[in-house]
């Protein structure tokens, strides 16, 4: 009887290697996807938004303030709650524009504002009436970034937490331009903030995010 020799066959098939390589090819286009996506988070759409954030913080403590102790307060059941000391709580007389100028778009526009709120207008009647509070851009001494600062009653400046990173800060009066001649409306004031966001990577050019907020609001 004569002896048989078998021989097995082993690897893969055509059709199982391109399998395998299509399977390959995308697994590694969805990790680089992946890739991709976190990459243009953190260098294009995170600091963006760090940049509105700063901007719209600026303008909510600006416009809506923050409970202050020194502003009056008001009373809901036997409960007593500070009043804000934002610009929108201006009452009685227009905010004054310090160190006025006139921008590139050519509105006369400030740095700064100096305003009074009711606590205020109570504890000196009209004919004497001062504006004893104010907001400004200045510039962190620690940091050397600018940011907003609060000037209170008692002439003391506080740096607005979550404001760094500020580069512009503009009050100016409405103005109608949609009358002849244009009328100036001392009551309404317009506030525009401008963040700035500096992105900085090793092998790529670096570049800045600027982030406009705009807001009117009627003061008195």
């Amino acid at each position: 009887m004569g002896l048989k020799t078998l021989f097995r066959k082993s690897g893969f098939t055509l059709v199982e290697l391109l399998v395998s390589v299509f399977i390959m090819v995308l697994i590694l286009a969805v990790v680089w996807s992946i890739y991709i996506l976190g990459w243009t988070w953190w260098y294009e759409v995170s600091p963006r938004i760090d940049a509105q954030r700063i901007a719209r913080l600026a303008m909510e403590r600006i416009v809506e303030g923050v409970p202050d102790a020194t502003t009056g307060f008001d009373m809901i059941g036997s409960n007593r709650y500070n009043k804000r000391n934002g610009i929108s709580g201006t009452y009685y007389f227009a905010p004054n524009l310090p160190s006025a100028y006139v921008n590139t778009e050519g509105t006369t526009v400030s740095n700064a504002i100096e305003y009074g709120l009711y606590q205020d207008y109570s504890t000196h009647p009209p004919a004497v009436a001062r504006n004893v509070r104010s907001f400004y851009l200045g510039t962190d001494a620690e940091t050397g970034l600018k940011a907003v600062y609060y000037k209170d009653s008692s002439d003391v400046s506080h740096i607005l937490k979550g404001t760094l990173g500020i580069t512009n800060l503009e009050f100016s009066y409405y103005v109608d331009k949609d009358v002849s001649p244009n009328v100036t409306y001392r009551d309404i004031i317009v506030v525009s903030v401008v963040a700035d966001k500096a992105v900085s990577v090793a092998g790529h050019t670096p570049y800045n995010v600027d982030v406009h907020y705009g807001y009117d609001d009627a003061v008195s």
